[in-house]
């Protein structure tokens, strides 16, 4: 095929080539045929000014490999990047991007298409927009396969494992790689993948590294080699494999070979706790390392701050945000669910949910400004104002949110009431980020309540734990093990109540610890007997000293 010609026109053009060439590939083995729609949408065909014939390539290509297949292959619809950049790097909106997917996806799955590939793709935005795309069109089941360099990143720093976990909770049914590299290393992009995968991993490697001869590009590994390493691949994980970049029938006929005898490794039946950005996963171990949540770049109390995001300025935020990641902030959060007037009245916490425009602009600013996972807690209404808060947490997904908090109260109900799980259910169901349910869990059964009628991946708690740090090692043992602990002795609530005034002292010195500490100590020993009097006297200790003998005379 000549270079600068439109590689859809000239199949067209030539079809006894790509006839002859799908069917030695089906001949040597192969089991899914990729019809040659790789660059079919839009975007590309309007560099050709083909725009105009999409339906009519489309679908005359899909044809052609059903032709080819026959009864012994699936035709595959294949889906890659338009070549141009989402926002804030370029000037695609998502929704214009899944738009052009979709326009495509239609086309493919009316021609019928088996299956789709989303394939060689470099951002994770985009291969995001192109699955949506496809399952808005249709149910048929998605291949997607991202290309990594050397290091491991594709070209916009997405890593093996962080694609993974995105995708398939997305919905993709295979994810993977292809083009990228040769065998051997991609062998180890699979392993990255493979503690994480709940779906199996695609693998489709190039004949080994280009080489220009006479001109042309020629690549130096024969098909005896190439399926050498197929076994390598599947031992590290993959469990459907095929040829990129410099592969023949010949080839995928040796891979065939090669593995005929061997059986996939298992897919992961259990669910690794992961949050995932564009460019880092977190693992969330219960019997892990406890993980630091930054939220300073909340604009609370912060004037200049407040006054750039009123202006629609993010460039003090997003300093603000790779600041805490430099110090060591696991995860970063931003709270949009704050009711209280001091911060709704300057158009913070709850207030921007009458702002979805720039609760977006925000996210999508400091997502792609950042390496770690950014999580997002929302409140489900704002009064008299009219908020689709379901909505507003698919833009939040979109513009890149690792998860979201959803408290089942509107600002004006603060915290009384009873707060609407119903809601947290719906906005579960419509994003595929990890939704964390809060309000009314006070208890190791509330929260077990909470997760079975909404189907929240986590449970926030707030209010419960004051005075009572106990209640996440008890939630944690009743998840586990379903039995409920006894309630703390005296003697632990005192050796509580004085480790914490330590560590108050500590942080802001023992004038200011100590009355800060009254408040703890009231809630310590809420419903306690006798808890009044000590809460009285509580509040006339200046010292340490004076709290610990209180505390010893009180027990």
């Amino acid at each position: 095929m000549p270079t600068g010609v439109c590689p859809e026109q000239w199949i067209l053009d030539h079809p006894d080539v790509i006839l002859d060439l799908q069917k030695r590939y089906i001949e040597a083995g192969t089991q899914i045929l990729y019809a040659p729609t790789f660059s079919g949408n839009r975007i590309k065909l309007e560099e050709y000014g083909l725009a105009d014939k999409i339906v009519e390539i489309n679908t005359k290509l899909v044809q052609l490999c059903r032709e080819a297949a026959g009864e012994k292959g699936l035709v595959c619809g294949d889906m890659t990047m338009t070549g141009e950049s989402l926002e804030p790097m370029g000037d695609l909106e998502l929704e214009e991007l899944i738009d052009i997917y979709k326009e495509q996806a239609k086309i493919l799955y009316e021609a019928g298409v088996d299956l789709f590939v989303v394939e060689t793709m470099m951002s994770l935005a985009e291969t995001r927009a192109a699955v949506l795309a496809i399952k808005e069109t249709c149910d048929l089941p998605i291949m997607v396969s991202m290309t990594f360099d050397e290091k491991g990143k594709t070209l916009y720093g997405n890593t093996p494992e962080g694609c993974m976990v995105v995708l398939q909770s997305l919905g993709a049914d295979v994810v993977g790689i292809n083009c990228s590299t040769g065998p051997e290393r991609m062998a180890d992009m699979v392993r990255q993948m493979k503690p994480y995968a709940n779906v199996p991993i695609l693998a489709k490697p190039n004949a080994g590294l280009p080489q220009m001869v006479d001109g042309e590009t020629v690549y130096d590994m024969g098909p005896e080699e190439f399926a050498s390493f197929g076994p390598m691949l599947m031992e590290a994980g993959a469990a459907v494999l095929g040829g990129c970049c410099g592969t023949t029938p010949e080839h995928i006929a040796s891979l065939v070979a090669a593995t005929k005898d061997m059986k996939p490794v298992p897919v992961m039946q259990e669910r690794k706790r992961v949050l995932a950005s564009e460019r880092q996963i977190q693992e969330i171990d219960i019997n892990g390392p406890f993980l630091v949540i930054g939220e300073r770049i909340n604009p609370t109390g912060k004037k200049e701050l407040q006054e750039s995001l009123r202006q629609g300025s993010m460039e003090i935020v997003c300093d603000m945000a790779e600041e805490q990641e430099e110090m060591g902030a696991h995860i970063l959060d931003i709270n949009m669910g704050c009711p209280v007037p001091k911060v709704v009245n300057n158009g913070e916490g709850s207030a921007l949910l009458k702002n979805p425009d720039l609760i977006v602009k925000i996210v999508k600013s400091i997502s792609s400004a950042i390496q770690k996972p950014l999580t997002v807690k929302v409140r489900i209404g704002f009064e008299n104002e009219p908020v689709d808060i379901v909505e507003i947490a698919k833009r939040v997904e979109d513009a890149g949110a690792a998860a979201i908090a959803v408290h089942g109260r509107t600002r004006q109900q603060y915290y009384s009431g009873i707060a609407d799980w119903e809601t947290i259910a719906r906005v579960k169901e419509a994003v595929s980020i990890p939704v964390i349910g809060n309000g009314d869990v006070d208890s190791p059964k509330k929260a077990e309540k909470l997760v079975r009628e909404t189907g929240c991946d986590g449970v926030m708690i707030g209010r419960a734990v004051r005075g009572n740090p106990w209640i996440f090692r008890e939630m944690n043992h009743y998840f586990t093990t379903g039995e409920l602990l006894p309630r703390p002795s005296w003697e632990e609530i005192k050796e509580m109540i004085l480790r914490h005034t330590r560590m108050q002292i500590e942080l802001k010195g023992e004038f200011t610890g100590i009355r800060e500490m009254r408040k703890h100590i009231a809630w310590y020993t809420a419903g306690m007997k006798h808890s009044a009097g000590l809460r009285r006297d509580s509040n006339l200790v200046s010292s340490y000293e004076e709290l610990e003998k209180l505390l010893d005379f009180r027990g």
